[in-house]
């Protein structure tokens, strides 16, 4: 394996301190540092590589870490569904991958780490209620916000299943900070309230 000097090294732990515990291939191209360096603390296990060209700390874990990762592969993708759900405490279920957004006629992104699902959106849908949020580790995430995330899993019930949807309902009407004239308008975007708006009757 290819020597590097203590220095190359601690350049490359400043430039992922400055950039969140992430660096890009170009970074080390820029500050004059030999980009090998990156593979080699990939194989020792001090680097993570998420897709060609981006890395991150591989210690530099909390339990945010994937969905900020997969947004900053793929900065165009928002987290949704079942991870989005999981973020706001309205499911029970863990997702073993990063649910993405992207719109219908994007590539899909290749990411190498986290998992993630891809789930193609509308240009209407896709658009409507992004938030930035913030994360365990002090950055933020392109995020739905819960409004939308609730008519998202009433419009794809197919994949996050209707009990998943329905319990994502009630545990939000028992949160604080609920707006039914919000969720209802997230609901007409997703062209699922008619839907949503029986599930409320029924549990009012």
């Amino acid at each position: 394996m290819r020597y590097y000097a203590a220095s190359s090294r601690k350049r490359v732990a400043e430039a992922l301190d400055r950039r969140g515990g992430y660096i890009r291939h170009r970074d080390i191209l820029q500050a004059g540092i030999d980009p090998h360096l990156l593979g080699t603390m990939v194989a020792e296990g001090e680097l993570e590589r998420i897709r060609r060209g981006l890395y991150r700390v591989a210690s530099d874990w909390s339990e945010h870490t994937g969905l900020v990762a997969a947004t900053i592969a793929a900065p165009r993708a928002v987290v949704c569904l079942l991870s989005a759900l999981d973020y706001y405490g309205l499911t029970t279920t863990t997702p073993s991958e990063v649910y993405l957004a992207i719109p219908r006629k994007d590539r899909p992104p290749r990411i190498e780490y986290p998992p993630v699902r891809v789930i193609r959106y509308g240009e209407r849908s896709f658009g409507y209620g992004v938030t930035n949020q913030p994360v365990a580790d002090g950055g933020t995430v392109r995020i739905y916000s819960r409004e939308k995330t609730i008519a998202d899993a009433f419009h794809f019930v197919d994949i996050v299943g209707r009990d998943v949807a329905v319990e994502a309902l009630k545990t939000y009407l028992r949160q604080p900070g609920r707006s039914i004239d919000g969720l209802l308008a997230a609901a007409a975007v997703c062209r699922v309230r008619p839907r949503l708006v029986s599930y409320l009757e029924a549990l009012a």
